[in-house]
């Protein structure tokens, strides 16, 4: 008889909603779907709704694109 070793799953990583990364980023539920649509911000589908991961969020921003502009 041979022991198997249980499967070990890294932790998961929460997943934000639209309205939840809107708020992070203090901009509308529509400009984070635009962030989606462009490609600037990685998301995927669960049973047909956007979920973010929080790294997702960190990339952009380190990203610097949230960075409101600077006044010339």
């Amino acid at each position: 008889m041979s022991m198997e070793t249980p499967l070990q799953l890294a932790p998961l990583t929460p997943l934000l909603t639209v309205a939840a990364v809107a708020d992070i980023l203090n901009v509308s539920e529509r400009t984070v779907y635009y962030l989606i649509a462009q490609k600037e911000l990685t998301s995927l589908k669960v049973n047909g709704a956007r979920r973010i991961t929080r790294e997702a969020v960190l990339r952009y921003i380190q990203k610097g694109e949230g960075a409101p502009d600077e006044q010339k």
